[in-house]
């Protein structure tokens, strides 16, 4: 399979802790607020954006099922946020207004608040004036939902307010002195580039002749797993299960993908990553001749979990692909990616989620893409 699974983004809607806390995303606007104002009304104060990033960090960009495209964020990263006030009346004169910035949770609480002094001289606006403020804010945890077909939405609600100082003043409509965006916030996201970084999630390729753990089941002919960078989905790189010149890949083997880190403490604690521990693995230990931590998650502490993945490709009669979450090497959920509609034709990267909730019960579980192990067909190839 000239396979190409590019990228990695788990998707978490709250902690499990807030889990009963759900609020109906429905009832949230992004759209830009209407400016009704029939050339009659001198002040009308309103906020008309806000947007995510800058081009040191930027946000994030999800494509939608429908083409379109969306912001979202990574939790633990700090991101600049940008909201613009603007006075759409026609009046000539200068008026004083006070602005705020919610951070929302999907609950309705307020996580973090910022006032905006918009009067004076710097801050005061006439008809047809703008004031855009900046703030940095760092998303703490996941807040996101992915539907099955890949569409994204939810997430933290930037709330942006404006008010005149003076009471009855603005003759404007009210209407749109509030104005709501949502962003969501992605637990991880990975390019799969192929890098090797200590403390930081990698995907790291180990052969096996069968699901049997410890030296005995490794297998000694290498794995069949290589970079390509010859296109990719997100980044430059991608991963694919055989030779990017043509060769065919081994059949009869357990090719797996893990996710983990390279520790440098000489302990599977969580590194600083925010993921979580993880447990040593000897196999890749005995393998490479370093210490690897293969990353559990813990599926108690997140109310829903989504796997994303983008790839093409196709496998050998009889032969699999999978999105695998492990409970050692014999207790494995998956999502076959040989039956998910994944596109054959080279470069056509097709969108692939997997809804991981509760897949192990509230356990800790670890990741791996692997090729499965099936009778060997003579003369089949991956294309």
């Amino acid at each position: 399979m000239k396979n190409g699974q590019t990228t990695l983004m788990l998707l978490v809607l709250c902690l499990a802790s807030l889990a009963p806390m759900m609020a109906p995303q429905e009832t949230l606007s992004s759209a830009t607020n209407e400016q009704d104002t029939s050339g009659r009304a001198a002040v009308d104060f309103t906020v008309i954006d806000v947007s995510v990033g800058n081009t040191t960090t930027p946000a994030e960009t999800w494509d939608q099922p429908d083409g379109t495209s969306m912001d979202y964020m990574l939790r633990g990263v700090r991101y600049e946020v940008k909201i613009t006030f603007k006075n759409a009346g026609t009046g000539s004169f200068a008026r004083d207004s006070i602005g705020t910035l919610d951070a929302v949770h999907p609950i309705g609480f307020v996580m973090e608040s910022w006032t905006f002094n918009l009067t004076g001289q710097q801050g005061s606006m006439q008809g047809g004036q703008q004031r855009q403020m900046i703030v940095e804010w760092t998303p703490e945890a996941a807040h996101s939902i992915l539907d099955d077909d890949g569409h994204l939405h939810g997430g933290v609600i930037f709330r942006g307010t404006i008010t005149s100082t003076i009471t009855g003043l603005e003759d404007g409509s009210l209407d749109n002195n509030v104005y709501d965006e949502s962003v969501p916030i992605a637990l991880w996201h990975d390019t799969m580039e192929g890098t090797y970084a200590a403390n930081t999630p990698i995907w790291v390729p180990i052969s096996y002749t069968d699901r049997t753990a410890g030296g005995s089941g490794i297998y000694g002919g290498g794995s069949d797993w290589v970079t390509d960078n010859s296109s990719a989905a997100a980044g430059v790189s991608h991963w694919r299960i055989s030779d990017p010149d043509g060769g065919n890949y081994a059949s009869n083997t357990v090719d797996m993908l893990k996710w983990g880190w390279i520790p440098t403490q000489g302990t599977c604690a969580d590194p600083g990553h925010g993921l979580g521990y993880g447990s040593i693995d000897s196999d890749v230990e005995a393998l490479y001749g370093v210490p690897f931590c293969w990353l559990n998650l813990l599926d108690s502490d997140y109310r829903s979990v989504h796997w994303s993945t983008q790839a093409w490709g196709t496998m050998g009669s009889g032969d699999e692909m999978a999105m695998e979450a492990l409970r050692g090497m014999s207790t494995v959920k998956e999502l076959n990616m040989t039956q998910a509609g994944v596109s054959a034709v080279e470069n056509d990267w097709t969108h692939v989620v997997w809804n991981m909730t509760d897949v192990h019960n509230d356990n800790a579980y670890t990741l791996s893409y692997t090729k499965q192990r099936t009778t060997r067909v003579p003369n089949w190839n991956a294309n």
